[in-house]
């Protein structure tokens, strides 16, 4: 009897400490997604900065994705593509935080549909064509088939 109802106690002891070790880590986990998803914004935000300080860089940002490119100066070709450089870094910086479950569903999905729209110009598409070499292999294989799909 005094062995059964020991038995008894060490599985409810051992199913608590469980349960609360997934508490835990679901608390760590949300913490890490969190912390990521504010460092995203910051690397995002840096990049906004110097929309601020440069101004012709703010005003090829926005015709990046409107206007025909073709008509653009050497030097405004050349702001759209540093443009495009650090929009594909934070955005490859996303993906590679969701990819690894450092970035909740939610904020991925946001994430995604904003920067789908960098996609949208036969320039971008061309530039990425030209320049997917400097990012991870997953990573352009998810954005090469975002392209083949016409997103």
């Amino acid at each position: 009897m005094i062995r059964t109802l020991v038995e008894i106690v060490g599985v409810v002891s051992v199913v608590i400490s469980l349960v609360f070790v997934g508490m835990e880590l679901r608390q760590n986990t949300d913490a890490v997604q969190t912390a990521n998803h504010f460092s995203l914004l910051e690397l995002n935000m840096g990049v906004n900065e110097y929309y601020y300080q440069y101004p012709k860089l703010a005003q090829v940002w926005d015709r990046i994705n409107t206007a025909d490119e073709s008509a653009f100066t050497d030097d405004q070709k050349a702001d759209a593509a540093w443009i495009r450089q650090n929009m594909f870094d934070v955005w490859e910086a996303a993906f590679y935080s969701y990819e690894s479950g450092q970035l909740d569903e939610e904020l991925w999905q946001a994430w995604e549909s904003a920067k789908i729209r960098n996609l949208k110009s036969a320039a971008a598409r061309e530039w990425w064509d030209s320049s997917k070499d400097r990012f991870g292999i997953a990573f352009q294989r998810y954005v090469d088939g975002l392209v083949l799909s016409g997103t």
